[in-house]
């Protein structure tokens, strides 16, 4: 289905750069070259690629963020835009709508902060670019120091799950407490209310 054009822009590349496909309602796509790649006879071909990007508005209405929480979450770093209009207009695409979903899961499941989720995002990220660079790399050396890079990341990722993990048995096991103390109370409560009826219908 075509979406409209103020909530989407989809754009082409071709030999001529980034060119879009509609007229924008604010300004024209900025352009840049296309990327290029190498046949095997040595000449160069123009690879096509399409990719859609998505407007602030509809961003918001795909993942019930406020433009002020896009704003603020680009502001510190944790969802930057994927592309920018010239008038400062953020552009938005799958792999953002993926990276809010994220976000929205680790806050409301774990109840981690902005920043907490901020470093455990970067460090996966960190994590896929190394490992990508070790499927990357001809030199073994190379390749032993880019996965060794990954692995630091992930035993540092495992051991702040771990440290949460035990905070939330500490919490769980507060909250049980809790629940046999209210408990107890109100049973108590309960018995009392009894025995005063009881008494006063005597």
């Amino acid at each position: 289905m075509r979406h409209a054009l103020d909530t989407y822009v989809r754009y082409s590349y071709n030999q001529s750069g980034l060119e879009a496909e509609g007229d924008l309602v604010q300004g024209r796509a900025p352009r840049r070259p296309a990327r290029l790649t190498n046949g095997g006879n040595g000449a160069s071909a123009v690879s096509t690629i399409m990719s859609t990007f998505y407007q602030v508005g509809k961003v918001c209405e795909l993942s019930g963020l406020t433009p002020r929480a896009l704003h603020y979450y680009d502001e510190i770093g944790l969802l930057v835009p994927t592309e920018r209009l010239a008038g400062g207009h953020r552009l938005y695409t799958a792999q953002d709508l993926e990276r809010i979903e994220q976000i929205k899961d680790l806050k409301r499941l774990l109840g981690l902060s902005l920043s907490e989720i901020k470093r455990i995002l970067d460090a996966d990220e960190a994590q896929r670019q190394h490992l990508a660079d070790a499927k990357r790399a001809a030199d073994p050396a190379r390749r032993r120091r880019a996965v060794e890079s990954a692995l630091e990341i992930t035993e540092a990722q495992l051991g702040s799950v771990r440290d949460m993990m035990q905070q939330l048995g500490r919490l769980q096991r507060h909250l049980a407490r809790q629940v046999r103390e209210l408990r107890r109370l109100w049973h108590q409560a309960g018995v009392g209310e009894r025995t005063e009826t009881v008494g006063g219908g005597v």
